[in-house]
């Protein structure tokens, strides 16, 4: 088979259905198919429209949704003289968007998405007069002279926006489809339809070009590597996915961004074009796969990884156990001959039991706790329960909002924001009444909504702080951060600066961590302040804000308030100088206000369980300190040892497991008969085995200088040992080192 022979193929391919359909389908109602029938003139123009680009995009989004009926696979006759009407139509409206002169910033979702994947799906639809078009043009002139115009439309997914660099010269490259947000991941792959493109101009070069970007893409980034990477979005080396930026998007970018290269490839295997696949590290995608199931408890993702977290309407959205599969499903059936045999049998196991937590694999792929050090998330996940916290750093984008087309006011989900989950449903209605500065686990200013201005900022917010570090090992795990929201304004993809926003957010300041010791979930923040004080407002930190489902009262015992909800019983300790609120009450949703798109949502009222630590105005030096156990009785095992801004520390009272952030290396964590210092700033987890301490240690500032970390451990009637842990490097730059401290100093490390 040659090449040319092989683009006839996958083009016959492409012509049997149609894709991206939603694209075009929200233009009306099956019962509007004929209304836009009749407002068609016999000279292929709609008599209701004008010949403006926005008119125009709607007249072609019309013609592909009339034309599905007569898709030529179905064998249905067309009413008569409508085809012609049509063909004449779609002629006159991509001439329209094709002749435009303007080629910058403001050709991007109608010139590049919304044109393209309408009109090349009329181009699939009407296939057979395409290709007559193609072959007898003068014989067929209506025929060519449609296909011509909805090929210079198509062109438009290599052509534009114009990149004002070398790539505009030469569209049809791989540097192309590099270092431009446009121009990775979802953007540059699948909302932009080149593969379709490729195959309507049946072009050797674009197939090429755009199959090479597409192996390409099944790599890893890191911050460690960004520069040279293929794609600056995508998988990152942690198993989560960064889109829009360095930002955790699992179920956008970088999932959209995958599939369709999967779907790229699927067209070539067994073509001449299939050596391309030799760019492809499917390794990186199985980790991936992995990755993503962490992303989310069931149908519930995590409210940290879309600008979309307060869309009501999630009815149309796949699972990340679903895209976790779908993406399995390419593997075993195009991809397995490139996979190692135990990957196939992961793979297969996936597809069998389409659960992750019913995977049988070993802890930390599917259960356990992981932290993501490209991501700075710490998850802990099993069929008991499920914690997500999601910390910031200088180093990761935040959470990206847009009031033009998703949220509105998600400015707090990058701040140590988390969620806690049991039965998976705590959160899905009452999302709907949150006030965002009380987001479960952040420490802000209260703002109320109505005094939040709404904004887009496609970077999200991020701390001034290079700081932010996590480790695990089985069912332990901890994460600490330096907090304060960085107000700097970002240029967008388009290079606009958007200069509105509420000032206020800004200026608290919070050295904060969480431990997971088993059933525990112990938070700590200390070093509280209000850098900006004529701001004013109170500080709260926010334990929780969620769905109320048992009412009882608190108790106060030992220094601490406990009370439960939803099988998880919280302690929070007494402090000078700070209020413990409870509140149990129905409120009443506000969707509309929270996300664009949820313009029409009924608003109904929910019974609603939120827990406050008001730290009051202007605090100096505050600190906060709580729990949540799902095992009653297990939080009793777990005390607190320090909570300052140089060190935060807990442990079990056996001091089996210890975990501590050391914000301050100069400072000294200290037990029982044991005491310990590091060599860097540092997140410390300490696992005792039958013969001494497995440590994990993580770079809170992933240094690229930095090769080891020294754990410093002195015993009471021991000698001193220095456990020296080699700190990964390369793309794995962040991730956590291991090694031993031994009672009896036969080994020191792993």
């Amino acid at each position: 088979m040659t090449k040319q022979e092989a683009m006839s193929k996958m083009c016959e391919k492409a012509a049997m259905q149609p894709f991206r359909t939603h694209e075009y389908r929200n233009i009306g109602k099956e019962e509007d198919k004929q209304k836009f029938i009749h407002t068609l003139t016999a000279q292929g123009r709609f008599s209701d429209l004008g010949d403006s680009p926005d008119d125009a995009v709607q007249a072609l989004q019309r013609l592909a949704f009339l034309s599905e009926d007569y898709h030529w696979k179905l064998g249905i006759d067309w009413p008569e003289g409508l085809k012609s009407i049509v063909l004449s139509a779609a002629k006159y409206y991509c001439k329209i968007e094709a002749d435009r002169e303007d080629m910058g910033a403001s050709r991007f979702h109608q010139s590049i998405f919304r044109f393209p994947v309408a009109s090349l799906n009329l181009f699939f639809m009407l296939y057979p007069d395409m290709e007559r078009g193609e072959a007898k043009p003068k014989q067929y002139p209506l025929e060519a002279g449609a296909r011509r115009e909805i090929l210079r439309v198509a062109y438009q997914t290599f052509s534009l926006p114009v990149r004002n660099d070398e790539t505009d010269k030469n569209p049809v490259s791989v540097e192309r489809f590099q270092k431009h947000v446009w121009w990775i991941g979802g953007n540059a792959l699948t909302y932009r339809p080149v593969l379709y493109t490729a195959l309507a101009f049946k072009s050797i070069d674009m197939m090429q070009v755009i199959a090479q970007v597409a192996a390409c893409s099944i790599c890893a980034v890191s911050q460690a590597v960004i520069e040279d990477a293929f794609w600056q979005e995508g998988i990152c080396a942690d198993g989560f996915g960064w889109g829009h930026g360095k930002q955790a998007y699992n179920s956008g970018y970088p999932t959209d961004g995958l599939n369709e290269a999967l779907n790229i490839l699927s067209y070539i295997v067994g073509t001449p074009f299939e050596d391309v696949l030799e760019y492809a590290d499917f390794s990186k995608l199985i980790s991936y796969i992995r990755g993503i199931t962490w992303s989310a408890y069931g149908s519930f993702s995590a409210p940290m990884q879309t600008r979309n977290i307060f869309l009501r309407d999630k009815s149309k959205k796949k699972t990340m156990d679903e895209l976790a599969v779908h993406m399995a499903e390419y593997l075993a059936n195009y991809f397995s001959a490139y996979l190692t045999e135990e990957e196939r049998r992961e793979v297969d196991m996936l597809l069998e039991r389409k659960l992750s937590l019913e995977m049988t694999c070993r802890d930390g792929l599917y259960k356990g706790v992981r932290y993501f050090w490209n991501n700075d998330d710490l998850i802990k996940k099993n069929k008991g329960f499920y914690f997500y916290v999601n910390m910031a750093s200088s180093r990761c984008d935040g959470v990206e909002f847009a009031d033009i087309m998703a949220d509105k006011r998600n400015y707090y989900t990058a701040d140590g924001s988390y969620t806690v989950l049991v039965s998976g449903k705590e959160y899905e209605d009452v999302m709907g009444t949150w006030q965002v500065a009380h987001l479960p686990g952040v420490t802000e200013r209260f703002i109320p909504n109505s005094e939040l201005l709404t904004e887009t900022n496609w970077h999200g917010y991020r701390s001034k702080f290079n700081f932010a570090a996590g480790v695990s090992i089985g069912e332990n795990g901890l994460c600490g951060f330096i907090y304060e929201k960085d107000e700097i304004r970002e240029p967008d993809g388009a290079g606009v600066i958007r200069k509105e926003f509420t000032v206020e957010m800004c200026g608290i300041q919070a050295y904060k961590s969480y431990f997971i010791i088993e059933d525990t979930i112990y938070c700590l923040g200390a070093g509280i302040c209000d850098i900006h004080p004529e701001h004013g407002r109170e500080v709260h930190t926010t334990v929780n804000n969620t769905l109320l489902c048992n009412d009882t009262e608190p108790v106060e015992k030992d220094g601490y308030v406990f009370i439960e909800n939803d099988k998880i019983l919280y302690g929070i300790r007494k402090q000078e100088n700070s209020k413990i609120c409870i509140t149990k009450e129905k409120r009443k949703t506000a969707w509309e206000d929270l996300n664009y798109m949820n313009e029409g949502e009924k608003e109904e009222e929910y019974p609603v369980f939120e827990i406050i630590v008001d730290h009051g105005e202007n605090p100096q030096n505050a600190s906060y300190e709580y729990f949540m156990c799902i095992n009653h009785k297990k939080y009793e095992n777990v005390m607190v040892l320090e909570n300052s801004k140089r060190l935060q520390a807990v442990s079990k009272n056996d001091f089996s497991v210890v975990e501590g952030v050391f914000f301050d290396s100069e400072k000294t964590l200290k037990m029982k008969d044991i005491e310990i210092t590091v060599s860097q700033p540092c997140a410390l987890l300490l696992q005792q085995e039958e013969d001494g301490y497995r440590i994990a240690v993580c770079d809170a500032e992933q240094k690229p200088e930095l090769k080891e970390v020294i754990v410093t451990v002195i015993r009471e009637g021991h000698d001193k040992q220095e456990v020296v842990i080699k700190m990964p490097d390369g793309l794995f730059r962040g991730k956590q080192g291991e090694g031993f401290y031994s009672y009896s100093k036969k080994r020191n490390e792993l």
